[in-house]
């Protein structure tokens, strides 16, 4: 079995909370996946949130 320890890739903590395939950093509040974290390099990496912004900008254009 391997076990990583995960840091927040914007505030470098690790205090988070696991849910699976996804956690959540207690001190910045925000979600990354962790498939991305194995994947992508640091500064890479867009929070669940970031995302979700990002793709709304678009959404809001079109309308």
């Amino acid at each position: 079995m391997v076990f990583y320890m995960y840091q927040c890739p914007r505030c470098g903590s690790s205090d988070l909370i696991d849910f699976g395939e996804i956690f959540e950093c207690s001190i910045c509040h925000l979600s990354f996946r962790k498939r991305f974290l194995d994947e992508l390099e640091e500064d890479e990496i867009l929070a669940e949130e970031e995302k979700k912004a990002f793709l709304d900008a678009f959404k809001d254009d079109v309308v």
